[in-house]
């Protein structure tokens, strides 16, 4: 599995999408962010705190958490025009079938804590689809390690999948059959 997790690490996820909508469907409750801090060498007490740095993430982070959460039809129907603004036809497509797939699955949520988290991902995510920022962003890392074992090897296959979108197997094909075949 190590192989799984540095091949993950390294590739750069070509659509935001699968690290904003794969994670929290995984994990099933929102993301926390930390932001490092540091004493500002003002002198006024109102003027106590400065931003170090920050990673990308916990930006988006802080910025969605200042942003109401849309309601669930008005997100969902926000994403698929997103992508139908934003994502070449090749990608649309998968967008559209897993977006619709996961406000599927997560319909009958009913812990309040998994829904703001699902909706906060999801507006996170169309945010930045929007502002055209995904292209050739890497995958937060602590993301990644929150995925079991089978998550993982998920992620993998649709990060192979991304790369390689020709060369998907046929269903009921063995890898076998599939080398044989002219």
């Amino acid at each position: 599995m190590p192989n799984v997790v540095s091949a993950l690490r390294a590739a750069p996820v070509h659509a935001t999408l699968f690290s904003r909508g794969i994670t929290h469907t995984i994990t099933g409750a929102s993301t926390s962010t930390s932001t490092s801090t540091s004493t500002s060498t003002s002198t006024s007490p109102n003027i106590s705190r400065a931003y170090a740095s920050i990673s990308p993430a916990a930006a988006a982070a802080r910025d969605a958490a200042r942003m109401p959460l849309l309601r669930p039809l008005a997100l969902y129907r926000r994403l698929l025009r997103a992508h139908r603004l934003y994502l070449p036809a090749e990608m649309r497509l998968l967008g559209d079938e897993y977006v619709k797939a996961e406000f599927r699955a997560h319909q009958k949520l009913d812990n309040p804590a998994q829904v703001i988290g699902f909706l906060t991902e999801w507006q996170m995510y169309l945010q930045q689809v929007e502002g055209d920022k995904w292209k050739g962003e890497r995958m937060d890392f602590t993301k990644i390690e929150r995925l079991s074992e089978d998550q993982m090897v998920q992620l993998y296959e649709l990060m192979q999948s991304i790369k390689n979108p020709s060369t998907e197997p046929i269903p009921g094909d063995t890898p076998d059959k599939q080398w044989t075949k002219k």
